[in-house]
């Protein structure tokens, strides 16, 4: 399977990257699609950054916070322990990605949240042991 992640700037701000994560079959089917929520590019400074845009092979892991629920992105170019993994704020983020079924702003502060991320992370796991992951910046 392959995933993209298309970071969306019209949507991104100085406080978080929001894109859309989409992953196909081998024969190219759009097999499962979600939004994302990411931090900032900010220089790929650890806990306050997003990695850098590129190709990363990802796999399922568990996680000391999260258990099970998460998928592990690996040789991130200066960093480690990049994870997708559930949450809905950004808040949550520190340097991962989270998804979600849409964006949307849950606790009313004006700041972009995505719903539904157990949920959707879940699904993806049910897909997928594994995945190349391109990251891409429009």
């Amino acid at each position: 399977m392959k995933a993209v992640l298309i970071r969306l700037r019209q949507l991104s701000n100085h406080l978080q990257t929001c894109g859309r994560f989409i992953v196909m079959n081998d024969d190219g089917d759009v097999v499962f699609q979600a939004v994302s929520l990411e931090l900032p590019w900010r220089g790929n400074i650890r806990n306050e950054s997003c990695i850098p845009a590129g190709a990363y092979s990802v796999s399922k892991a568990v996680s000391p916070k999260f258990g099970e629920g998460t998928f592990k992105l690996h040789e991130v170019s200066g960093r480690s322990n990049i994870l997708i993994h559930p949450g809905n704020f950004t808040r949550d983020i520190e340097g991962c990605i989270l998804l979600g079924e849409r964006f949307s702003d849950i606790d009313n502060d004006k700041i972009t949240d995505v719903t539904s991320s157990r949920k959707t992370i879940n699904t993806l796991k049910q897909l997928a042991d594994d995945f190349e992951l391109n990251i891409i910046q429009i």
